[in-house]
């Protein structure tokens, strides 16, 4: 009894360890462009067979092909619909592989079975077994620097898409120092119309203007990592000069335009005080003036009946 579990356990294992190296050992096509699930026969002459051949994802039938006598005389899917086919070295080198026209984003790696069966015979264990992962390179990231909701912290904001499986997203503060897990924020969203994905990360940090981040998106199953960097505002002593000599310089200039409105003002104040005193004098001498006529006719009226009564008199 103890022979027989020791058996099964050792059995059990080595599914086990073949079940886990032929994850391990998948393919990756890339989402959207043709690749071939290799498969090669080395038996007998094929040419003097009669066979069919089937290739399954899971349960279910990519393509069959029968071949009489060294000629293809059935083959489903039909060659126009060129979603997959098999290789044109069937019979001269037994090449089996499948041809898929386009690699659809799949969320597991998923395994294909391709059996070879000769006339009369049941089928058998299938002759060659392919694992295929899929993966789609995202797009370069982009890292914005936003305004700090709160004081003394700033939030960074990467965003990539249009890639497959979910990546990876690092961030590092001057190139070396990663900051704490709990002030990066990921989240990743299927695109729409899209088995594709997009992520979005945030960063909140206590950093200075002066501070670069880096965004990294990695995606493993390419061996592809992708980089986008805020490089903050770096002062050069030359700069800090510049800027200090600027300063004095628009003091100066304010200082100066102050002093020119102020004399202009004090001027247009003395001009309007010298113009009111000049009306108030040209109103006197006409008040004057005008006195000084009166007076006149009268004493040459009371001149005149002096005169008058005189010659009455005499």
């Amino acid at each position: 009894m103890r022979v027989f579990w020791s058996t099964t356990l050792f059995i059990g294992l080595l599914n086990h360890c073949a079940c886990y190296e032929e994850k391990e050992n998948c393919i990756v096509g890339v989402v959207g462009e043709p690749i071939t699930l290799p498969c090669f026969y080395s038996g007998h002459e094929l040419n003097t067979l009669n066979f069919s051949v089937e290739w399954r994802r899971d349960s279910q039938v990519l393509l069959r092909s029968v071949w009489e006598e060294a000629e293809r005389v059935e083959q489903w899917p039909t060659a126009d619909t060129n979603t997959s086919r098999l290789s044109d070295d069937v019979l001269e080198n037994g090449d089996f592989s499948l041809e898929l026209s386009a690699v659809l984003p799949l969320r597991q790696a998923q395994t294909f079975h391709m059996f070879l069966v000769r006339e009369g015979e049941a089928r058998r264990s299938p002759l060659c077994t392919v694992c295929l992962r899929t993966a789609a390179s995202f797009t370069p990231p982009s890292v914005q620097r936003l305004d700090p909701p709160e004081a003394n912290q700033t939030t960074f904001l990467c965003r990539s898409v249009g890639g497959h499986p979910e990546p990876t997203v690092h961030w590092l503060i001057n190139g070396t120092r990663a900051p704490p897990g709990a002030s990066v924020t990921s989240s990743t969203a299927p695109m729409a119309n899209s088995s594709l994905h997009s992520i979005i990360s945030l960063l909140l940090a206590d950093v200075s203007h002066q501070t670069t981040v880096t965004c990294s998106v990695e995606v493993p199953s390419l061996n592809e990592t992708l980089n986008a960097t805020s490089y903050g505002v770096k002062v050069s002593p030359v700069g800090s000069r510049a800027s200090g000599a600027l300063w004095v310089f628009s003091t100066a200039l304010c200082a100066a335009v102050a002093v020119l409105v102020t004399a202009a003002i004090i001027y247009q104040v003395l001009v309007d005080r010298g113009h009111k005193e000049l009306r108030k004098t040209h109103r006197g001498y006409r008040y004057n003036f005008s006195g000084s006529s009166e007076a006149v006719g009268v004493s040459l009226e009371h001149s005149d009946g002096s005169d008058s009564n005189n010659e009455t008199d005499g």
